[in-house]
């Protein structure tokens, strides 16, 4: 956190608060869900226990 504190000692005076490296900005996607269902099975199929697409681990909370 000491690190992060030195840039309070840096001079911004007439520094625009929209600074950036260029004009360019974040190209924007269309947010679609999907689901590869095959992934799923993939990974599960790697665990030693699963059931209902579901890891299977022991107990550790009582």
């Amino acid at each position: 956190m000491s690190f992060v504190d030195n840039l309070s000692e840096l001079n911004t005076d007439g520094v625009d608060g929209n600074f950036a490296m260029n004009d360019n900005s974040t190209r924007l996607r269309e947010d679609i869900p999907a689901c590869n269902s095959q992934i799923n099975e993939d990974i599960i199929k790697n665990a030693p226990l699963s059931g209902d697409n579901f890891f299977i681990v022991p107990k550790i909370i009582e």
